[in-house]
C-alpha cells in the first residue's frame, strides 16, 4: 500500500520560484520517496501541474528518500524533509538525486 503526501513552498528571499513536493510512502520499506517540481518565475503557479510533475519525479527519479523512524508521524517527517530540501540551492535540489 502507498500513500501520497504533498507540500508547497512559498518563495523565500534566496529563491523566487515556488516549489511543489510530492512524497510517495511505501509501507514495505517504511520510507518516503520525494519528488520536486519548480515553477518558473514567469509562469503562473498551478498546484495541479506542480503536484503532477513532482509525483512523477517521486516515482521515477526521487531527489530524496526518507526513512521514517519508529514512533514518528509520516506527515511530519515528510514536511520536515521538504522544508530542508527547499533551502538547498536549485542545482543541488535537482541534480543530487538519491536512488
Amino acid at each position: 500500500m502507498t500513500k501520497t503526501f504533498y507540500y508547497y513552498s512559498n518563495p523565500s528571499t534566496r529563491r523566487k520560484n515556488r516549489l511543489s513536493f510530492a512524497g510517495i510512502y511505501d509501507t514495505e520499506t517504511n520510507s518516503i520517496c520525494i519528488g520536486v517540481a519548480q515553477c518558473n518565475r514567469k509562469d503562473t503557479f498551478i498546484k495541479k501541474f506542480g503536484r503532477h510533475i513532482a509525483e512523477e519525479r517521486a516515482i521515477k527519479k526521487p531527489c530524496a528518500k526518507v526513512s521514517i523512524p519508529e514512533n514518528f508521524k509520516r506527515g511530519e517527517c515528510f514536511v520536515s524533509a521538504c522544508k530542508a530540501l527547499a533551502e538547498l540551492p536549485t542545482y543541488e535540489l535537482f541534480h543530487n538525486t538519491q536512488q
